[in-house]
């Protein structure tokens, strides 16, 4: 399993597909302001209510969720957590807690589709954007350059990728790859960190120490943006979407 991070945004890839809408990117971006409309509109129209109005915040609240939720089916992520919640409060008589739920689901919806990654350095030539957070996406990645080292612990193998960028004067970009052991002895557990280099016409190709500069091949992956640290639970949700969708 392979992970791309690029400043707060994971990137996960395991094999090749997409669901984008036929339409393209344009349509996912108008769906995606459709689905935040309505979830801005339910929390401000929720919220205007009298607190003893439970029923009422509840009903704004639900019909918010049921308004967004045809705009996210681009949004694997939202859209579990949209029809989860819808399920929880169907089995929920308590108006005040029906409402709280659905609320935090609105919040937590609108999060996500205001959430605007800040880049901390440049992509490699050719590299594709990050994927926004909850969505699958088909990527096509070049074939690019990159320095690995085998060392077991993260912060270790970080720092001497670092040292050997900086040695050798090399610009760091982003993402970073962090590979994970498949098998159920290795599972969650990073076996390799990659600093991938601006271009193939950077360095060369060979052995640095404990550093391993290689080319990779052109791949194409399917993909989910995830925020947050990159967690071994965050890592095992993503899977879990990626896995359901395959």
């Amino acid at each position: 399993m392979r992970w791309f991070a690029v400043a707060a945004v994971m990137v996960i890839g395991l094999g090749w597909r997409t669901v984008w809408s036929e339409e393209g990117p344009a349509k996912v971006e108008e769906e995606r302001g459709r689905a935040l409309a309505a979830i801005k509109g339910a929390l401000s129209e929720g919220e205007q209510k009298e607190k003893s109005d439970l029923e009422l915040k509840r009903g704004t609240y639900e019909k918010g969720v049921r308004e967004a939720l045809p705009w996210l089916k681009e949004n694997v992520m939202l859209t579990r957590r949209f029809e989860g919640v819808l399920a929880k409060v169907d089995t929920i008589e308590d108006a005040k807690l029906g409402a709280k739920l659905l609320r935090e689901a609105l919040r937590d919806g609108e999060g996500v589709l205001e959430f605007r990654m800040v880049k901390e350095a440049e992509l490699p030539v050719g590299f594709p954007e990050p994927t926004p957070v909850g969505e699958v996406r088909l990527k096509k990645y070049p074939a690019y350059r990159m320095a690995a080292a085998k060392q077991s612990g993260e912060t270790f193998a970080f720092w001497t990728l670092f040292g050997h960028i900086k040695k050798n004067e090399i610009a760091m970009t982003a993402p970073v790859e962090m590979t994970f052991g498949e098998s159920e002895k290795e599972r969650g557990r990073m076996k390799q960190m990659a600093f991938l280099y601006g271009s193939q016409e950077i360095g060369q190709v060979g052995k640095d120490g404990a550093v391993n500069v290689v080319d990779v091949e052109p791949m194409m992956t399917v993909s989910i943006g995830m925020r947050g640290e990159a967690a071994e639970r965050g890592r095992e949700e993503a899977r879990g979407y990626l896995e359901e969708w395959l």
